[in-house]
């Protein structure tokens, strides 16, 4: 198993019989304390801050601006004619909805353990987030039983 999983956890006493037989799993992984930035990363970010060029819109041409840089390469990268970095997770995850076709009311099953930009992101292209159970390595649990309503809903991943 996981380090960071504790598996079959007995519900607290005085639950429901038909759930007593049932466990449960509780994830231990310190979410609150984010994986160390190698010294290359901090060195490469501080020599951004201190040129000032942090914008695609204060240099004179693409070819000067490291946004724009990291743009071209990440199409040239992935194949793609274009990319468009973007402010935020949020913000890449509400226009990658658009991008999708999510109308006004789609479901949009999502993983159940999540950040709040994920179904705010959801919200705010129009759809509703149905939240799926994970798998013990975090991600949602294909497998995991949906409403039949919803067999057809979108996926977010």
């Amino acid at each position: 198993g996981l380090p960071d999983v504790k598996h079959d956890v007995p519900l607290k006493e005085g639950a429901p019989a038909a759930k007593k037989a049932k466990q449960r799993t509780i994830i231990t992984k310190d979410i609150k304390a984010p994986d160390a930035v190698p010294a290359s990363g901090i060195a490469e970010a501080t020599k951004l801050m201190e040129s000032g060029k942090l914008y695609r819109y204060n240099v004179k041409s693409a070819q000067e601006s490291i946004v724009s840089l990291c743009e071209m390469e990440v199409a040239a990268y992935t194949g793609h004619k274009y990319c468009v970095a973007l402010n935020s997770c949020g913000s890449a995850l509400y226009l990658m909805l658009l991008a999708a076709g999510v109308k006004p009311g789609d479901s949009v099953l999502t993983n159940a353990f999540t950040f709040v930009a994920v179904p705010s992101a959801i919200h705010h292209a129009g759809g509703k987030p149905v939240y799926v159970e994970s798998t013990m390595g975090y991600t949602m649990d294909l497998g995991c039983k949906v409403p039949a309503d919803l067999a057809h809903a979108r996926q977010d991943c």
